[in-house]
């Protein structure tokens, strides 16, 4: 029986932890893996030894040290970061003073980025359950060969939690003399379950944050690990000079499950679902519920609110030692779709409900081998994207005033992108390490309605444009 922990900030946050492991026999070890990096070479590394500026950040830091409450806030204590908040419930890092599509974020590996990321600050990255999360690698600085053109900022990648596995014994169910059914064990496969619970209190917002999970191991082969959570975030309560912050609250559920099975020595096949629901994200600023801060001007909007959605599936393969010449292996299928309503209302009382779904395909084989030097890491990585969106404004009187060819993005459209890429990775003496890369980049862009209002006499036509470098 673990205890639970229990962790108090007054006067802001109450935070508890609690979890209990039972197994027959033995008790699952913990992984410690905070001084292992793997997103900075594609393999894993000491943090202190990968030729990048990086950190990992743990789960004990930003969820019980500091409690954060969304997964861009866990980034805020590191060095080289800035966290932009256009609501409460959007947040976009800055990387080395980059952010939007010229940061990278990832998940097991696989891009959360996708074709309809902008520019500039962004929301999406709050759309990834931090409670979901295992630790934070950040890679600060280009990473390009690897990843691509977007990781120019910066490279973030988020480990989910995984099963937790027993060793060493089985439970096995025999019968005594008196023919009662006896429960023991007995040396072999291993049996291991764990379920554990996570809550959060801030006075700040009169917030309730709540994750419920169950790690059960069935043998040394198989684990399965599941999870909810559950946030309700009120109004915020800023300082002396803002006060309540009307309109500012929203409420997020979110789930996830893995199983994760190793099938033979060195092979590990990991299949995952996670789904995050966000309900009611309202962009203060533009309300006039926003307040005036050191000369700031009031918003106009009488609402202006967004639902975001994300759904991840994937099946991922990895093989250790499968030959000589091939130290790793890595196969990834996924398939990613990000979903977003804004509903606003202007204060000429008339209403423009607008949104997009882009569906997201992807295929991600890599390899590491030993090179004459080094280590050669190479492989390559596609992306398909199939955009909708959509848009319509509704008069004062709530009767439809239009329906938009399209909505904030194209609509009809798709959008391919594909990377190979081969780095070599060698050491010359003992002071001087050398990292040579290329990397070979396809994207192209389809799109039927690019045209906001075809109405005017501007004719923007279809869409379609492909580039390489």
């Amino acid at each position: 029986m673990i205890p639970p922990r229990t962790f108090v900030h007054l006067p802001l946050f109450l935070v508890a932890h609690a979890a209990l492991a039972q197994t027959a026999g033995l008790s699952p070890k913990p992984a410690i893996l905070d001084s292992v990096i793997v997103t900075a070479t594609r393999s894993e590394q000491d943090v202190f030894s990968v030729p990048y500026t990086a950190h990992v950040i743990g789960r004990d830091d930003f969820l019980g040290r500091r409690a954060a409450r969304t997964l861009p806030e866990a980034l805020a204590e590191t060095p080289g970061v800035m966290i932009q908040k256009t609501t409460y419930g959007q947040a976009s890092p800055f990387i080395r003073g980059f952010t939007g599509f010229r940061t990278l974020m990832l998940i097991d590996g696989i891009r959360l980025n996708n074709a309809t990321f902008r520019e500039g600050p962004n929301q999406y990255w709050s759309t990834i359950d931090l409670l979901s999360v295992d630790r934070l690698d950040v890679v600060k600085g280009p990473s390009s060969v690897l990843y691509g053109s977007d990781a120019i900022g910066g490279t973030v990648n988020a480990i989910t939690r995984t099963p937790q596995f027993a060793e060493g014994a089985v439970v096995s169910l025999s019968k005594d003399s008196s023919g009662k059914t006896q429960l023991g064990t007995a040396p072999g496969s291993g049996f291991a379950w764990s379920p554990g619970t996570y809550y959060r209190y801030a006075s700040a917002e009169n917030s309730h944050t709540a994750r419920g999970e169950l790690s059960l191991s069935l043998n040394p082969q198989m684990g399965f690990l599941g999870g909810a959570t559950y946030k309700d975030f009120d109004d915020l309560r800023g300082g002396r000079r803002i006060g309540l912050q009307a309109n500012s609250g929203y409420h997020e559920i979110d789930g996830d499950v893995k199983l994760v099975y190793n099938p033979a020595q060195g092979m590990e096949v990991t299949a995952a679902f996670q789904r995050v629901e966000q309900n009611n994200v309202p962009r203060t600023h533009s309300t006039v519920f926003s307040k005036s801060f050191d000369g700031t001007t009031v918003g106009t909007d009488l609402r202006r609110d967004s639902d975001q959605e994300r759904n991840l599936a994937y099946l991922q393969l990895a093989w250790r030692d499968a030959a000589p010449w091939l130290e790793e292996t890595k196969l990834s299928l996924s398939f990613q779709r990000q979903a977003e309503t804004q509903d606003r209302v202007r204060d000429t009382l008339r209403r423009e409900l607008t949104g997009f779904t882009d569906d997201q395909y992807g295929v991600l084989l890599g390899f590491r081998s030993p090179s004459p030097l080094g280590k050669w890491s190479y492989g390559l990585e596609y992306y398909h994207d199939e955009v909708d969106s959509f848009g319509r404004d509704f008069n004062a009187d709530g009767s439809l005033r239009r329906i938009r060819s399209r909505g904030t993005v194209a609509d009809d459209a798709s959008y391919d992108l594909l990377g190979v890429y081969l780095q070599d990775q060698f050491q010359i003496g003992s002071r001087l390490e050398i990292t040579a890369g290329v990397r070979y980049s396809y994207a192209r862009a389809q799109a039927e309605q690019v045209d906001t209002d075809p109405g005017d006499s501007v004719d923007l036509g279809a869409l379609d444009k492909s580039f390489d470098a």
